[in-house]
């Protein structure tokens, strides 16, 4: 390749400002189900997200570093809602398989 033809080909920070502001994810509207506090320095939340007319639930870590401290959170991920129930079953059968080695 040329080097006229490399800079042809390169783009700009301006253009890869614009993909990355098209492919972000703008949340419209949260309803937070509940908080699962796991320790005193690490919660789970549950929410569910509307963003660019489709709907998630998305499950966010959370942790602090003393228990007086905010609470700061880490990357959830985003499940599709139509999964969501897939996902309450695998967690299901997670605990019986638990129940069942304790037994």
């Amino acid at each position: 390749m040329l080097w006229e033809e490399c800079i042809m080909a390169a783009t700009t920070r301006a253009q890869n400002l614009k993909k990355a502001q098209d492919f972000a994810l703008n949340i419209d509207a949260t309803t937070e189900i509940g908080m699962l506090e796991l320790s005193a320095t690490q919660a789970i939340r549950v929410s569910i997200i509307r963003s660019r007319g489709r709907q998630y639930t998305a499950i966010t870590p959370f942790w602090r570093k003393k228990s007086d401290d905010m609470w700061k959170p880490k990357a959830g991920v985003w499940v599709p809602v139509a999964h969501t129930g897939e996902i309450a079953d695998c967690l299901a059968r997670a605990a019986e398989k638990i129940r069942e080695k304790e037994a």
